[in-house]
C-alpha cells in the first residue's frame, strides 16, 4: 500500500481516551506526508481509493496488546482494549512514518516523505514485561517553569511554586504513552484540592494514563497538603501522627475522595509515612524516633489501607508502598509490616542506582507482588541538569529485578526528561521485553551519536566506589569548597577538604575527566548525524559535555588551588557553562533554564565572583599592612 497526500481514518473506539492518540497520529501524517487526513463524517463515495485507517477495540486478546494489519488498502488497527488501541497507533506512527516515541524532548521532528509504503501484513504487539510501567516526574525544577500559565501551588518549599504549564504536561503525558507506559506520577508534592495541580491529574487521565503520587504522599497527602487542609479550616496544625492521629486520618480520607472523584479507577494508591520534603518520619513528628518508627509506618500502613478500602469502589484498590531510604532499612531490619496486597515497591539507592539490601534480603514468600522505583535521574547526588546513567547499569539492575520475578510494577524518576532520554528509552524498552542494548542504542538515536555518548559516560569519574560523581555532587563539593576558600567553617565529608595530598589527587582526577570531556566534545562532526538530529546531537553532547566539564574543572581549580588562582579558573569554568545553556535555550527550548533553582549555576558564578573579590580585598588589606 501507498500512502502520499491522502489518508482516510475511521474510529470504530468509541473511547475519548483513543481519540487523543488518534490527534497525534493525524499531526504526525500532517507533518510527514503533509496529507489530507479525512475522517468519520465523510461521503464514503468522496473516499474511493484513497487509503483507509480504521481503530477500534477487539477484547479477546491479552490486555493492552494489538494488532496492526495492512490488506489491500486498507490498515486495521485493533487493540485488546483502551491501551492495546493507544500503543497499536503510536507503534504505527512510529513504525511506518518514522516518528521517534521521544520526538519532542528529543527536539527530533521526522523526516518529510513524499510517500510511505506499507508492506502487506500483521505486526502484533506483545504484552509488555512489567505489567505497570510509568514514569515519575520529579524533581521537575526546569519544567515548572520553562512555560507560564500552569498556575499556583502554595508550598512552603523553596521550589515548584508554579505547576507545569497543561501544553507542557501533555507533550509529557503523549511521550509516556508512546513509549508504552500506562501510569504516571504527574509532579511532585502534587496538592489535588488545588485546582491547578488537580487539572494534571485531570489530563493525564484523559489520556488514558493510570495516576499515583509520590512515596511522601500516602493517598495524596504530604506535609504541605496537610498544612493547606487545615489553614483553608482556618486552622494551623502541625502534621504528627503520633499525637494527633485522628486528625491525619481525616485528611488522608478527605483526599482518598477527592483522588476517585477525579481519577476514578484509574488510581494506584501510594501508602506509607514520611517526614516533610522527603525526610525519615522522625525528622518532623516529635514522636517518632528510629527505634519506634517501625511501628507507627506499619500502623499508618494499615489505617490507609482500609480508608482505601472504604473509598476505593474496585474490589480490589492497587495499593504500593515505595521502600525508600529509612523504608528501605526498617524493611532490610524485619521492623515493618505490610498489610496484605499492597504491592512493595523497592527502589534503587540514587546516587549508585544499585538495588538496595531490602531487595536483596526481603522474602516474596506469601508476599503481593513486588516491583520497583528507579532513578534515572537523582537531586542531589545523580544526574539532574546532565545526563549520566550508564546503560549497562541500568540492564545489570533490571536483570536482578527479573530474576526475582519483580515485574508487577516499574517507575523511573525522569525529572525533567529533557537530559535524560536515554536513560528512560532504555527502560522503556527493557519493560516490553527488549533486551539487546546495541539494538536499544540504535533506536535511540542514529550512528554515531551512540558511540559519542558511550565516551561522554566514561569519563564520569568516581569518588565512592561504584558512584559516579554528576552534576548534583559538583554543586554540593563547590558550596563546601566556596565556603572553606572564604574562611567559614564547613563540614568536608565526604571530601577530602582538609587531607592536602588526597585534595591534590582528586583535583587532578577532575580536571583528567574534564580533558576527556573536552577531548569527546571535539571529536563530535554533526554532518555525520542526519539533519533532523543534529540539534539533539549538540544538546546531548556538546552542550552537556560543556557543562559537566566546566562543573568538573571549577571543582579541580578549587582543590588543586584553593586561592585566588583557583578561583578566578573556576569562575572562568562557570561562565562557559552559562555560555553552554544559553546554546541549549534556543526555538522551542526558549527559557528552559529559566526554573533551575535547584543547582542554580547562576547564583553560584555570582558567589565565586563575590568571594573573588572578598580575597581581593583582603590581598590589598595585607599589601597596605
Amino acid at each position: 500500500m501507498l500512502i502520499d497526500k491522502q489518508v482516510v481514518i475511521r474510529d470504530h473506539s468509541q473511547s475519548k481516551v483513543v481519540r487523543k492518540a488518534l490527534e497525534d497520529l493525524i499531526r504526525d501524517f500532517r507533518k510527514v506526508l503533509n496529507a489530507d487526513v479525512w475522517e468519520n463524517g465523510t461521503e464514503e463515495s468522496t473516499l474511493a481509493n484513497i487509503p483507509c485507517l480504521k481503530v477500534g477495540i477487539q477484547k479477546k486478546r491479552e490486555p493492552e496488546t494489538f494488532v496492526i494489519e495492512v490488506k489491500g488498502n486498507e490498515i486495521s488497527i485493533r487493540g485488546a482494549d483502551e491501551l492495546g488501541a493507544i500503543y497499536g497507533i503510536y507503534d504505527f506512527s512510529h513504525r511506518f512514518l518514522g516518528v521517534d516515541p521521544l520526538w519532542f524532548w528529543k527536539g527530533v521532528e521526522p523526516e518529510a516523505k513524499q510517500a510511505v509504503e506499507l508492506p502487506e501484513g500483521t505486526v502484533e504487539g506483545q504484552r509488555p514485561r512489567f505489567e505497570w510501567r510509568g514514569w515519575f516526574v520529579n524533581d521537575e525544577d526546569l519544567l515548572t517553569e520553562w512555560h507560564e500559565g500552569g498556575g499556583p501551588r502554595y508550598i512552603r518549599y523553596p521550589y515548584y511554586a508554579q505547576v507545569i504549564a497543561e501544553d507542557v504536561a501533555e507533550m509529557i503525558f503523549e511521550a509516556a504513552l508512546r513509549c508504552q507506559c500506562n501510569m504516571i506520577i504527574p509532579a511532585s508534592f502534587l496538592d489535588i484540592m488545588n485546582a491547578s495541580e488537580r487539572r494534571l491529574v485531570e489530563l493525564a487521565v484523559a489520556r488514558g494514563l493510570y495516576v499515583s503520587q509520590h512515596h511522601i504522599e500516602p493517598l495524596g497527602v504530604s506535609h504541605f497538603g496537610f498544612e493547606n487542609y487545615w489553614a483553608a479550616r482556618g486552622e494551623d496544625v502541625h502534621f504528627s501522627y503520633s499525637a494527633d492521629p485522628e486528625r491525619v486520618r481525616a485528611t488522608w480520607r478527605a483526599y482518598a475522595q477527592r483522588w476517585v472523584e477525579v481519577a476514578g479507577d484509574r488510581v494506584i494508591w501510594q501508602l506509607g509515612l514520611r517526614g516533610k520534603g522527603d525526610r525519615a518520619i522522625w525528622c518532623d513528628d516529635g514522636g517518632v524516633t528510629p527505634e519506634n518508627a517501625g511501628g507507627y509506618i506499619s500502623q499508618a500502613l494499615a489505617d490507609q489501607v482500609a480508608i482505601v478500602r472504604e473509598t476505593d469502589r474496585r474490589s480490589e484498590p492497587l495499593m504500593t508502598t515505595t521502600l525508600w531510604l529509612e523504608g528501605a532499612r526498617l524493611m532490610a531490619e524485619g521492623k515493618l509490616s505490610i498489610p496484605p496486597k499492597v504491592h512493595i515497591i523497592f527502589s534503587d539507592y540514587g546516587p549508585s542506582q544499585r538495588m538496595q539490601e531490602d531487595f536483596h534480603t526481603f522474602s516474596r514468600t506469601g508476599a503481593a507482588r513486588c516491583g520497583l522505583y528507579y532513578h534515572i535521574a537523582y537531586w542531589m547526588r545523580g544526574p539532574h541538569m546532565v545526563q549520566g546513567t550508564v546503560p549497562e547499569r541500568v540492564l545489570e539492575e533490571y536483570a536482578k529485578v527479573l530474576a526475582k520475578g519483580d515485574t508487577w510494577y516499574s517507575i523511573i524518576n525522569v525529572c525533567n526528561i529533557r537530559e535524560h532520554t536515554l536513560g528512560i528509552q532504555v527502560v522503556s524498552e527493557l519493560c516490553r521485553g527488549e533486551s539487546d542494548l546495541k539494538a536499544i542504542m540504535r533506536r535511540w538515536a542514529p550512528a554515531p551519536l551512540p558511540e559519542w555518548n558511550r565516551a561522554f559516560l566514561e569519563n564520569l569519574i568516581e569518588f565512592q566506589p561504584d558512584t559516579p560523581v554528576q552534576d548534583g555532587d559538583c554543586k554540593g563539593l563547590l558550596e563546601k569548597l566556596l565556603a572553606w576558600i572564604g574562611g567559614d567553617e564547613v563540614n568536608p565529608a565526604p571530601w577530602p577538604l582538609m587531607d592536602e595530598p588526597a585534595r591534590m589527587a582528586l583535583g587532578r582526577r577532575f580536571l583528567e575527566a574534564a580533558d576527556g570531556l573536552a577531548k569527546v566534545q571535539g571529536g563530535v562532526a554533526e554532518s555525520l548525524l542526519p539533519a533532523q538530529w543534529r540539534a539533539f546531537g549538540r544538546f546531548q553532547i556538546l552542550v552537556q559535555g560543556c557543562i559537566l566539564e566546566n562543573l568538573y574543572r571549577a571543582c579541580g581549580a578549587l582543590l588543586t588551588s584553593p586561592d585566588r588562582d583557583g578561583v578566578q579558573q573556576a569562575l572562568a569554568a562557570l561562565a562557559r557553562l552559562l555560555d553552554a545553556r544559553t546554546e541549549a535555550e534556543q526555538g522551542r527550548w526558549a527559557n528552559w533554564y529559566r526554573g533551575d533553582r535547584k543547582e542554580n549555576w547562576p547564583k553560584l558564578h555570582e558567589r565565586l565572583q563575590l568571594l573573588l573579590t572578598k580575597l581581593d580585598t583582603k590581598s590589598g588589606e595585607a599589601l597596605c599592612h
